[in-house]
């Protein structure tokens, strides 16, 4: 080893470190809570009070692998790390992401597999510090992520990011960015093909974005953007392929005031009151030439009137920004029962490459798919559901085959499920993208038994319900007196 020194090993210009010569160096380390400090400090960094730490982890004469004391520390040394040193391209910064994986993929104990957010000792910053080592525990950290997991595995089925970049304007947690990732393994794309890119406005969730993704072995560019990415973009001057959101939905206080005159606004300058199609028209604004979006957007988005909506809609739905809409069914997503769809946007509609094969002339058409009846409750929940991968899967073939996608076979209108609907009847629905307002209704189940056998039938049922209910009632009274 070059250095006995905590720093002087992190420091190493060596491609490999070792979780073993880490240990070693954190073993010699007198301090090193001051050690870090004092590195930051020597880089004119103004440091913030921390909680000192056990000074030195101890190896000797235990399987430090399964022993709770040292694991313990070595979480709290690698949360210490990513805090003190944040900026991801800063050597230590990339040190510390590297031992978390290291410690996720060697080490066998219950506080990193099983409980990891709760084992970290919490630093200055407790939700900050669970938000870094809680990164891989995405389910346990925020329910609510679960179920915008497979929002983004639809999102991301349907645009099928292959080759090329990728962009997330609100990243979060990352969720895009790990599908996308795991999209290309499952059918057999190369990582290397595809670069990813994207900003996020909450320090907290971006530690949280670089821990999810670099457990999963994923190299992205993720920029923390304190101004927020409608304000001030990160990436300025670049364009992608593909781009996915799942922005805030009809926030207020987003600067449109002093964005009024800004060029994003191809469309139409969104309303002060709502950002919905300020994020729109930023995320159309960023794909390149044959460049192709999936946003998750509120429900209000695809019918709202008001402060001008409707004329940017309209715009984009004339200009061809607009591929397809998909309603989404209720309750998606957990703490809040605001409904949501999808829009995929296309920057040209005559052009575009799938799989490295060019897609139809889809202008003068958009795709509407109504997904509102699908989705299943939770195991254990009243309240959330969830797309099976099965609904994902049609939602995303039957935009395939209408893009003209040579492996999705043909497409069909489906009623109560999907209708391509021409720029005409568009323009006799105000321009109004509610899925429902285009399929129609489904098929009828056929129904062969007579009204008169059916109403004797239910009539018989509720009698019986109505006997089994005096029962119940019965014996809860029974119950009570007893208690008495």
């Amino acid at each position: 080893m070059k250095s006995e020194t905590l720093t002087g090993i992190l420091l190493d210009e060596r491609t490999e470190l070792s979780l073993h010569e880490f240990c070693d160096a954190c073993s010699s380390s007198t301090d090193w809570v001051v050690e870090l400090v004092e590195e930051r400090s020597r880089r004119e960094a103004s440091v913030a009070t921390l909680r000192r730490g056990p000074p030195f982890i101890s190896l000797s004469g235990t399987a430090w692998s399964h022993h709770d004391d040292v694991v313990e520390r070595l979480l709290q040394l690698v949360g210490l790390i990513l805090r003190v040193f944040p900026r991801p391209h800063d050597v230590l910064a990339q040190r510390g992401v590297h031992l978390w994986h290291e410690l996720w993929r060697e080490v066998d104990h219950p506080l990193i597999h099983q409980d990891a957010a709760r084992a970290v000792p919490r630093l200055h910053d407790g939700a900050h510090a669970r938000g870094l080592v809680g990164g891989a525990l995405v389910q346990q950290v925020s329910p609510n992520l679960r179920h915008k997991r497979k929002v983004a595995v639809h999102a991301v089925d349907m645009i099928e990011p292959m080759k090329g970049r990728m962009y997330e304007p609100c990243c979060g947690s990352g969720s895009f960015m790990v599908h996308s990732e795991r999209f290309l393994d499952h059918h057999a794309g190369r990582r290397e093909d595809l670069a990813i890119y994207g900003q996020e406005l909450n320090h907290t969730t971006y530690g949280l974005a670089r821990m999810n993704l670099a457990i999963r072995g994923i190299v992205a560019r993720i920029e923390w953007n304190d101004q927020g990415t409608l304000l001030r973009d990160a990436f300025p001057d670049e364009k992608f392929d593909f781009a996915m959101a799942n922005p805030p939905f009809n926030i207020s206080d987003w600067g449109g005031g002093i964005l009024a005159e800004d060029r994003r606004w191809t469309f139409g300058t969104p309303p002060v009151g709502n950002a919905n199609f300020a994020w729109m028209q930023h995320i159309y604004d960023k794909l390149g030439s044959t460049g192709i979006a999936g946003v998750v957007m509120a429900n209000g988005s695809m019918s709202s009137m008001s402060s001008g909506e409707g004329d940017i809609r309209r715009a984009m739905v004339e200009g061809g920004a607009v591929d397809a809409m998909v309603a989404l069914p209720g309750q998606l997503f957990y703490g809040t029962q605001i409904p949501a769809c999808v829009w995929i946007l296309a920057k040209d509609k005559s052009n575009g490459i799938a799989k490295d094969a060019k897609l139809r002339d889809r202008r003068g058409e958009v795709l509407f798919i109504d997904a509102r009846k699908m989705g299943a409750l939770v195991t254990g929940s009243r309240k959330q559901k969830e797309l099976s991968q099965e609904e994902i899967a049609r939602i995303a073939a039957a935009y395939h085959a209408w893009r003209g996608e040579p492996d999705a076979g043909t497409y069909e209108d489906e009623p109560g499920f999907c209708k391509a609907a021409s720029l005409e009847e568009i323009t006799k629905h105000n321009f109004v993208l509610t899925p429902g307002r285009y399929v129609g209704a489904g098929a009828a189940e056929e129904d062969d038994e007579p009204f008169e056998e059916k109403f004797e039938r239910l009539k018989a049922e509720l009698r019986g319900q109505f006997v089994e209910g005096r029962r119940l009632e019965a014996e809860i009274e029974a119950r009570l007196e007893m208690l008495e």
